[in-house]
């Protein structure tokens, strides 16, 4: 797996996240330099995520757990999740994130699709008029 490699390389200080801009960089072994990765964004969410590992064999992962690990200095647990306490999933600054057992994550995401859906239906609800009265004497 790729994150204890990941952790590995933040305990041997080749591997860096700066608090602000949140850019990742590496100490390139071959290079003997560092290098800023480029992150790649997914093309329905946004999120920012990162390739790690040998070209035959590199893994995709996302900046949320790549800063979550470099300033916890910790491996995620199993069956655990990195959540957004703003809800904001392209907010990935530290403050923001959390360890969160995945059924909590998957109980939580249930939720707030339920709130979603109910709160669309009231809209449409109101707009056709549905609840008997007119949504413009408002």
């Amino acid at each position: 797996m790729i994150y204890p490699m990941l952790l590995d390389r933040i305990q041997q200080g080749k591997l860096h996240v700066d608090h602000h801009t949140l850019d990742v960089s590496h100490y390139h072994d071959r290079r003997k330099d560092w290098v800023v990765k480029k992150p790649d964004f997914h093309p329905k969410s946004g999120r920012a995520r990162f390739r790690f590992g040998e070209r035959k064999s590199r893994r995709t992962v996302y900046r949320n757990c790549v800063v979550w690990m470099y300033f916890n200095r910790r491996l995620l647990p199993n069956g655990y999740v990195i959540d957004h306490k703003d809800e904001d999933r392209l907010n990935d600054s530290p403050e923001n994130l959390q360890l969160m057992s995945l059924s909590d994550s998957n109980a939580q995401g249930y939720r707030m699709q339920q709130d979603r859906v109910l709160e669309e239906l009231g809209d449409f609800f109101l707009t056709c008029g549905f609840l008997g009265y007119n949504p413009e004497e408002l």
